[in-house]
């Protein structure tokens, strides 16, 4: 059980030093069967192209995505290695659980009382 909690900790590292990147991962996790251009996937995020192309091709190089074809009709995909998904679902887990956290701190700050 540690060497697992060791393999993730190190897959993990490679992926969240980049907010792009972690928008990207939870992009993909939550549209698993997701296929499109890197233009087409900034615009989904709301996020530079330019940056955009440079965090996917570093998820490819992850194996987090797939890439068919190169340039700007390149189509990126989702990964389907089980393992990797398994990894990045308990990621998109704990994420989402640190974000609700968050709001609720928010909303007891705002409100009056």
């Amino acid at each position: 059980m540690a060497e697992n909690k060791f393999a993730i900790g190190k897959f993990l590292e490679g992926i969240t030093d980049s907010m792009v990147r972690t928008e990207l991962i939870l992009f993909f996790h939550r549209n698993q069967f997701a296929m499109d251009v890197s233009s087409n996937i900034a615009r989904w995020i709301g996020r530079d192209v330019r940056a955009v192309e440079k965090e996917l091709d570093k998820l490819v190089e992850q194996g987090i995505l797939d890439k068919m074809g190169d340039g700007p009709s390149a189509i990126y995909s989702y990964t389907q290695e089980i393992e990797i998904i398994e990894v990045i679902d308990r990621f998109c887990h704990e994420l989402t659980l640190g974000r609700e956290k968050v709001r609720r701190a928010m909303e007891h700050i705002r409100t009056p009382g």
